[in-house]
């Protein structure tokens, strides 16, 4: 890190400061510190900006030499005391140099590695060195090592056994497992802890002849003469498996009647299962359990128990059956002739069956019920099957069915009550009817009226005295005494009355009179009938009538109702004549002008039409008629008269006075009161009065052009100030007016603008164009370019020597001196680095699946620092530098892409090609066997791999002991059975096979330990046959014993009966 101070004087402050490092770095601030991130020779630019306007800058440069430190390499390891197998951590560290660094391991065993961080495991005891080699990034090398010592792992023993507890007389695997030491491990002797002889080998099997808890250990000798001795684990041995007691009950026992089995066992390891085979070709599991026979007979019932080791023994017992009755069942049910929507009673009888019965019934209608007694309702009326089914409590259950027709009347019910007419009046007859469906024999009907009073008959007629609404009801019954109802809402309405009002109470003729109807009583709707006493008639709720003559009038109402009952109201109406008025209008209603159209119209109230209309204007003229028209020669005041007569030849007269006013010349002028300069002015003239045609005649001071004629009229000005601008009208009679109007002429105020073509570089031409508009145009550019350089014309351009900011000054002067400025901050960046670019290398092209990979990148140009984005193929991704990764087999591009810290970025990207293969085979063996001698032992092998290569397994020593192991080899796969019977003299031994398995690349083996048991044949006894002698005669003869064993055993002989003196 380089500190850098600032200073500066002169100028104002406050000071703003700006650096560039050289290294395409910048900052601000006074005092500041920066890092190179590597060697060179680097100028350093302050660049000072002061508070005052326009600023004033200083500039001030130095140069600082960066150097490499000396490259370093150390490293650490953990475990500090490591063991034979153990994972040993080892992490590199660098200092110095120029970074990144690559890391490469070498430690002392043949194995190397590279990477900061590694991890390795030695498979031997002993001293190593390690060494660390550091490669920085300008492949300058520095070398670290360490010597430390790898000591062997401790031995120890142990075993897993197949079963604990187990029970007498079943054997018991033992398996040894052994850690640490020096392998081979030569010797296993066990202690079955039941003072038995010891036993070897490395899975031995012992039987134990008693039950007990026993203590069990193994020793184990390796090739280095050592011994390790297991933990003593404890064997549990139980009594054997048996079956005290085996029951059936009861026995004899009939068909369909069940038996309970029970077999009582003792001994054996829980779980105890029994499985039972009852003769007749059923089954049962459970040492409990129950069966019912189908048939007769006596039946050998069998019961196999089995505990958890897969011991089993079997008991039997026989049972005898005999033919149980046959179970029956009857149905019944009430009434003899249900109806629907009424409940049935259904009742069931069983003979010969074993209680408990469960009866379930089907009625025929998709519905169901239980028990010996049930209820149904049916919905519908029909023809239905009832069938009830009864199943008894046998162990085979017996099932019996009964089936019967049932017919189910329809049930009653009244579809439907009338009552007309609905609603009624009091006092007029109500008609009452009732429909009914179903039921069973005759149906009655009653009713009631909802006043108290009722009938009978499903047809019937009732009088109501009151009006109300009333809720009546009928009720029919059928011979079972069901019922069913049906009610009907009856409404009755007082007779009816009537009445109405008249409005306006006061009638005047040829005005309408409006009559309305009131009704109380009665039954909607109604019709209403009206004579007006004219000979005229009307209808309708509300009615209007016009009396065309006055005089007194009888006016009558009639109304009927819906039940045709009437009602009748009379009034008498006077009918005046209306008084006669009038007035007019007159358009337009003021300012009337000589020899101006004017119309007059006239309105009329009162009297009687038809009108007539006469006109007195006032000047000697008249005229008739509604409306007239009419104009005035001669101004002055007229007093218009209109007289209106009507048809009883009444009469009303309306006077007013009309002023008639003289038509007078003028003009007027509508246009702008300001202008700009250059830009033409538009004014428009308008003339009233006088005698058109009209004609314009202008003038304007000062405007270009200065006259012109016509309505509309433009000029422009070049010059500034207030002006006068005139219009003269003429009409035909030559009469004239003048008017006159003022206008300002004034300039736009100048304006600039400047563009700075994009992102200047050292050393790179900036090209700078103008923009003004406003003043008196012939403008001219001068620029101050802010180190110091100035310009002129439009447009400019110039080349910066120097990084940093500048402030650009633009003066632009118009025709008539007037000036504005424009100023812009630019900013001048150092000349751009070098492209950027990449590359990477991996720690193997061609790894293992599983394997770790490690990718380091090298990266130049661009901006440091960079961001390392990985995609390894696999659409696995990752970033920094380096990574590692681990693959599956295949075939993978691996691309990199770097991304620099310019703005805006740039990136660059590589791409490589590693081929990951699968990995040896998984060789897939048993473990260790044990047989006897002449006794075939068979095993299956099997082996997968890389599904591209042929995978083949095969037996190194299998010729050598005399036995086969067949194959089946394919893509990706290989299979095969070993067989061996080992020959007399082989046992006892233990053997090693070895079995491998291969790809045609890489193989793995694995090794089967096989212990061979020396099987003990009887000694070969050789006797000559029957010998005669007589008495007192010698006899001898030769005895020969010979041990088929391979290994022969002492044979000693003994000998029973000898006679005396033999």
């Amino acid at each position: 890190t380089v500190s850098f101070a600032g200073t500066a004087s002169g100028g104002t402050t406050p000071y703003v400061y700006s650096w560039s490092f050289g290294d395409g770095s910048t900052a601000t601030g006074q005092n500041l510190s920066h890092a190179y991130s590597s060697a060179g020779i680097y100028t350093v630019t302050l660049t000072v900006m002061d508070a005052s306007s326009p600023q004033q800058k200083a500039i001030a440069s130095k140069t600082v030499t960066v150097t490499i430190p000396t490259l370093a390499a150390s490293f650490t390891f953990t475990p500090s005391l490591p063991q034979v197998n153990s994972l040993i951590t080892f992490t590199g560290s660098g200092a110095g140099g120029v970074a990144p660094y690559t890391y490469s391991w070498v430690f002392g065993d043949g194995q190397t590695a590279s990477g900061a961080t590694v991890t390795h495991a030695y498979s031997t005891a002993g001293s190593f060195n390690v060494t660390l080699t550091l490669t920085d990034a300008v492949n300058t090398q520095v070398i670290s090592s360490q010597g430390f010592t790898i000591a062997p792992v401790p031995m120890t023993a142990n075993f897993t056994l197949s079963t604990s507890p187990t029970e007498v007389n079943v054997p018991v695997s033992f398996s040894a497992t052994v850690t640490g030491g020096t392998p081979p491990y030569v010797s296993f002797i066990w202690n079955f802890g039941d003072g038995s002889a010891l036993g070897s080998g490395n899975t031995p099997m012992h039987g134990y002849t008693a039950a007990g808890t026993f203590s069990v250990t193994v020793t184990v000798t390796d090739s280095a003469g050592k011994t390790g001795i297991s933990s003593a684990q404890s064997v549990v041995v139980k009594a054997g498996l048996g079956v005290s007691t085996t029951t059936a009950s009861p026995n004899p026992a009939s068909t369909a009647q069940t038996v309970n089995f029970i077999a009582t066992t003792s001994g054996g390891i829980a779980p105890v299962t029994c499985t039972w085979n009852f003769g007749d070709s059923a089954s049962g599991t459970g040492c409990s359990t129950s069966h019912a026979y189908n048939t007769a007979g006596n039946f050998t019932a069998i019961v196999t128990v089995k505990d958890s080791l897969g011991v089993s023994i079997s008991e039997s017992i026989v049972v005898k059956i005999t033919v149980a009755p046959q179970c029956t069942v009857s149905l019944a049910f009430s009434p003899a002739t249900p109806e629907a929507s009424s409940p049935v009673t259904f009742t069931a009888t069983a003979t010969n069956c074993s209680a408990p019965v469960s009866f379930v019934w089907a009625y025929g209608d998709g519905s169901a019920g239980t028990g010996i007694t049930s209820t149904h309702i049916y919905s519908t009326g029909g023809t239905f099957s009832i069938t009830v089914t009864a199943t008894d409590s046998s162990s085979l259950p017996q099932i019996a069915t009964d089936s019967r027709s049932i017919t189910v009347v329809a049930a009653l019910t009244v579809p439907s009550a009338m009552a007309s007419p609905n609603p009624n009046d009091a006092g007029v007859p109500s008609n009452f009817s009732a429909s009914t469906n179903g039921g069973v024999g005759g149906v009655s009907c009653n009713w009631t009226f909802g006043d108290g009073a009722s009938s009978t008959g499903c047809s019937t007629t009732h009088v109501y005295s009151n009006p109300g609404t009333f809720t009546v009801v009928v009720t029919a019954q059928d011979s079972l005494g069901v019922t069913a109802s049906k009610t009907v809402s009856e409404a009755i309405n007082a007779q009816p009355t009537s009445s109405f009002t008249i409005s306006p109470t006061s009638a005047v003729n040829s005005q309408p009179v409006t009559f309305a109807a009131t009704t109380v009583g009665g039954t909607n709707p109604f019709t209403f009938s009206w004579t007006f006493g004219d000979n005229s008639s009307g209808s309708g709720n509300v009615v209007s009538h016009t009396y065309s003559v006055q005089g007194t009038y009888t006016v009558t109402l009639s109304v009927r109702d819906a039940n045709a009952q009437t009602a009748a109201s009379t009034q008498t109406l006077s009918v005046a004549p209306s008084p006669l008025t009038t007035s007019f209008a007159m358009t337009p209603s003021s300012g009337l002008m000589v020899g101006q159209l004017a119309s007059f119209t006239a309105s009329v109230s009162g009297g009687t039409s038809p009108y007539t209309f006469n006109w007195n204007f006032g000047d000697g003229t008249t005229a008739s008629g509604n409306p007239v028209n009419h104009s005035f020669n001669m101004p002055g005041t007229y007093t218009v008269t209109v007289t209106v007569t009507d048809a009883n030849a009444m009469t009303a007269t309306v006077p007013a006075g009309i002023l008639v006013n003289p038509l007078t010349l003028a003009v007027t002028i509508s246009g702008p009161t300001t202008g700009t300069l250059g830009s033409a002015v538009t004014f428009i003239a308008t003339g009233s009065g006088g005698t058109t045609p009209y004609t314009f005649a202008w003038t304007a001071t000062g405007g270009s052009p200065a006259s012109g004629t016509g309505a509309s009229f433009s000029t422009t000005y070049s010059t500034g100030g207030t002006f006068t601008v005139s219009v003269t009208i003429t009409d035909a009679n030559a009469n004239t007016s003048i008017a006159s109007q003022s206008v300002t002429a004034i300039a736009l105020p100048v304006t600039a603008s400047f563009t700075v073509s994009t992102s200047p570089t050292i050393g790179v031409q900036v090209t700078f164009v103008a923009s003004a508009s406003g003043g008196t145009g012939g403008y001219s550019y001068s620029w101050n370019l802010g180190d110091d350089n100035t310009a002129t014309g439009n447009p400019a351009s110039h080349t910066y020597t120097t990084a940093g900011s500048f402030t650009v000054a633009l003066t632009v002067t118009d025709s008539s001196m007037t000036q504005t400025t424009s100023t812009q901050i630019i900013t001048v960046s150092p000349s751009p680095p070098a492209p950027l670019s990449t590359s990477f290398t991996m720690s193997s092209a061609s790894a293992q699946a599983g394997q770790s990979v490690t990718f380091i990148a090298t990266t130049s140009g661009g901006t440091s620092p960079y961001l390392y984005s990985w995609s390894f193929g696999d659409s696995s991704v990752s970033t920094g530098n380096p990574v590692s990764h681990n693959f599956t087999a295949g075939n993978y591009t691996v691309t990199l892409t770097v991304t620099d810290s310019s703005v805006p970025s740039e990136t660059a990207s590589a791409s490589e090609t590693i081929t990951i293969s699968t990995g040896p085979p998984t060789l897939i063996v048993t473990g260790s066997q044990a047989v006897d001698e002449g006794s075939l032992l068979t095993f299956k092998v099997s082996a997968t791999g890389d599904p591209s290569q042929t995978i083949t397994i095969a037996c190194a020593n299998c010729l050598a002991i005399g036995a086969n192991l067949t194959q089946n080899s394919g893509f990706g796969f290989a299979s095969g059975n070993f067989s061996w019977t080992p020959a007399e003299g082989q046992g006892p031994g233990t053997y090693l096979v070895i079995i491998s398995a291969s790809d045609g690349t890489m193989v793995v083996s694995a090794n089967v330990s096989i212990t061979v048991n020396e099987v003990a044949e009887q000694p070969v006894l050789v006797v000559p046959g029957p010998i005669h002698a007589r008495q007192g005669e010698s006899v001898s003869f030769m005895v020969n014993v010979t041990d088929p064993d391979w290994q022969e055993d002492n044979v000693t002989l003994a000998v029973n009966g000898l006679p005396d003196g033999a």
